[in-house]
């Protein structure tokens, strides 16, 4: 029987490892959080890494771009969170393209060769790229587009968060089907079609026209990643569960059990090997061949580090200790690969789990109480009767969600994203994520007073007005490596010194005045030589500038970006990606502006570049960033006139088009803070019928949670004054 031990873990990066794809048996791709990618080459009995860091956030995906010709060794492509795939070739020192197109993370990627790779996002679509142009655009999902396969040039597979499957030929849908009753995650090519995997823990294995072959069940949670194995005929999966699994003629053959939870991606190599990609920042690679497995002490220790992972009674149930056997129990062999008994020994609960293989029970971890298990946790000092681990969006490492089943899961939910600066579109999902996780025990409200009468029932308004929200997030070492390889080239270069001391001041902690003078002004010179297609990640790196910018400079930016309003354009690619930034950089200039020469600056840039409905997500999200931190500046400031002439502005803009949720959201914060004023919310109910807007986009977005609480705190608002 076939049986994978480990052969060599990879150490070189520093955050998950999201995605692994395999090029030879000498050299294997990887993706992580920690904003690299690269590639691994076998060096005798070491693996040596060659990191690139030109995404900016985290890289999500990644697959391997065979050769046209013998002159390479072909490319990597990888999708990152800034909405770019990057195709870099082997061992090369820039990357070949850029490709820009989706408006959010690019979450799964795969190609046949340079002329056909397909591309998933969050943003529903996917897309078809050759020689780096966008060739097709594949609309249809209703949630992000979480797996990709090309078939040709002209069929393909996608499968999506929205639980379905599609078939493609070209850019029309030739089948959809609800293939999983949870998000598809993954899809693979195999003999008989291809194989899909789900959260819902199951892999399935279809026809190339979508008929259901088989159903393979043994994950015990969300079920990441596939792959074929052609040299052996095996399917490997791995998921949620710590494990990577290997299954053959529809049975689970071996389960390998890893030292961290999430096993995110794997890939088979040539030789038959498997490698798989972790949350604890590790490549590893599994052999068949004992002859690359690992030495003896490595394996020892490999498996001493498996055994003594904790595991959660969340995994296995409830545990009862006075129930359960003792460690006699292991005499009596295991029925199916896999199999997990635990077992009291002493005071302590172990888990073991079968191998057929070694025909013998191998410890997998302890027992450790599940959070919230009738006791307390404590969490910065405090107690509370749950404290998860939530992994939000693929955008933040594992955080500490505290939670009493006294609280009222919206306000624990709100408080969890103040305090980690997440966007408050994720309201619902960790609402959902609470109610799902606390075993039915739901806020009660049957002790609150009953004897309000309708006349003082009002709302009380707790959400307006709002703060002010920057856009703080950037990889600036990205950014500075793509500046410096867009120098080295060109015409009318800057000094290399310029730019490394560009990144040396991006990185300071805490940033002179003199020293961000000193930044802005190389970027200025970056603005003035270089092409629109080359100067957005100088236009990045003054939006980051803005930030806490002193008065005599912030004078400077706003000038630039008010300029650079004055002319906005989304014709092309690049142009849509400067305006873009540049109404980021005047979102996070509007806290340092006070005199009113600049506040109508901004209020002039805004009234310049409202949006019309084809323009990209990202642009609407900055735009409405505008206008809400302009909202709270003129609720500060109480400039009620100033305020009044906003709204008919942002009632437009959400009467013009409802599609995009999270700009619509800031839109109404911003009417909301607006409505503080109380002239401002006459206006708005009596001349602007806001009201209105307001309950429609409510309605639009029914599903999310956050905006009928806004629509009622908004009402609110305009009650006290009508």
């Amino acid at each position: 029987m076939v049986s994978y031990f480990l052969s060599k873990e990879l150490l070189g990066h520093d955050q998950d490892v999201r995605g692994v794809c395999s090029v030879s048996d000498e050299l294997i791709g990887s993706a992580s959080r920690d904003g690299k990618y690269g590639i691994w080459k076998k060096n005798g009995e070491n693996w040596i890494p060659q990191f690139y860091e030109f995404h900016e956030g985290f890289v999500n995906s990644i697959c391997y771009v065979p050769p046209s010709d013998s002159k390479t060794k072909g490319f990597l492509f990888s999708g990152g969170q800034d909405c770019s795939g990057i195709l870099q070739e082997i061992q090369g020192e820039s990357p070949a393209y850029y490709l820009f197109g989706h408006e959010s993370n690019v979450c799964s990627v795969h190609a046949l060769d340079s002329t056909t790779i397909i591309t998933g996002s969050w943003d529903s679509t996917a897309r078809v790229w050759s020689y780096g142009q966008c060739r097709l655009v594949l609309r249809g999902h209703e949630s992000s587009v979480w797996a990709v396969l090309a078939l040709g040039e002209d069929s393909f597979v996608t499968g999506s968060a929205d639980k379905t499957i599609k078939i493609w030929k070209g850019d029309k849908v030739v089948k959809s089907f609800v293939a999983h009753v949870d998000c598809v995650r993954s899809i693979c090519k195999i003999p008989q079609g291809f194989a899909s995997c789900s959260n819902d823990g199951i892999i399935k294995l279809w026809s190339l026209d979508g008929h259901l072959l088989q159903e393979l069940h043994g994950h015990t949670s969300f079920v990441y990643s596939l792959t074929y194995v052609p040299s052996l005929d095996l399917l490997a999966s791995c998921g949620e569960d710590k494990s990577v699994r290997v299954w053959k003629d529809s049975k689970c053959i071996q389960r390998i059990a890893l030292p961290t939870t999430s096993i995110w991606s794997v890939a088979a190599l040539p030789n038959g090997d498997i490698t798989c990609g972790s949350s604890d920042g590790a490549v590893r690679i599994f052999t068949i061949d004992k002859e690359r497995m690992a030495p003896e002490e490595e394996l020892k220790n490999f498996e001493r580090r498996v055994s003594e992972y904790a595991i959660s009674t969340q995994e296995v149930g409830d545990v009862k200790k006075g129930s359960l056997p003792g460690p006699e129990v292991l005499a009596t062999p295991g029925k199916h690969e896999g199999d997990v008994i635990m077992v009291r020994v002493n005071n302590d609960v172990e888990a073991y789990q079968w191998s057929q293989v070694e025909n013998d029970w191998k410890k997998v971890g302890q027992v450790v109480d599940a959070v919230g298990s009738n006791r307390k946790q404590l969490y910065n000092g405090q107690e509370y009767d749950y404290v998860f681990d939530v992994d939000v969006a693929e955008g933040q490492a594992p955080l500490k969600l505290p939670y009493n089943v006294t609280e009222n899961p919206f306000q624990a939910a709100i408080r969890f994203l103040e305090t980690n600066h997440l966007p408050t579109s994720y309201t619902d999902e960790v609402v959902q994520f609470i109610q799902k996780n606390t075993e039915g025990h739901t806020f009660d409200t049957s002790s609150a007073s009953q004897t309000t009468n309708s006349s003082t029932s009002k709302k009380d308004v707790t959400i307006f007005p709002v703060g002010y929200l920057l856009f703080t997030t950037a990889n600036v070492s990205a950014m500075c490596k793509r500046l410096l390889s867009l120098n080295s080239t060109h015409a009318n270069a800057l000094p290399q010194g310029d730019l490394e001391k560009l990144q040396h001041i991006l990185s300071m902690k805490s940033m002179k005045d003199s020293d961000r003078q000193v930044a802005i002004e190389i970027c200025l010179n970056v603005l003035d030589r270089f092409s629109l297609s080359e100067r957005f990640p100088a236009l990045d790196a003054l939006r980051l500038l803005a930030i806490d910018c002193p008065q005599h400079l912030c004078a400077v930016l706003l000038e630039v970006f008010a300029q650079l309003a004055q002319s906005i354009t989304v014709t092309g690619k690049f142009e849509s990606i400067n305006s873009m930034l540049t109404l980021r950089g005047l979102a996070n200039i509007v806290s340092n502006v006070s005199s009113e020469e600049d506040i109508t600056k901004l209020a002039n840039s805004l009234y310049k570049t409202v949006p019309g409905a084809e323009y990209s997500k990202d642009y609407k999200v900055a735009f409405a960033t505008l206008a809400m931190n302009l909202s709270v500046l003129y609720t500060k400031k109480s400039l009620e006139e100033a305020a009044i002439e906003i709204l008919p502005v942002l009632t437009n803009f959400l009467a013009a088009d409802s599609s995009e949720s999270e700009s619509c959201y800031r839109a109404v914060m911003a009417l909301g803070s607006l409505c503080t004023l109380s002239n401002v919310a006459i206006a708005a109910s009596q001349v602007y019928d806001v009201r209105k807007t307001v309950e429609k986009i409510s309605k639009a977005f029914s599903q999310e949670s956050r905006f009928q609480e806004a629509k009622d705190q908004f009402c609110s608002l305009l009650d006290k004054v009508t």
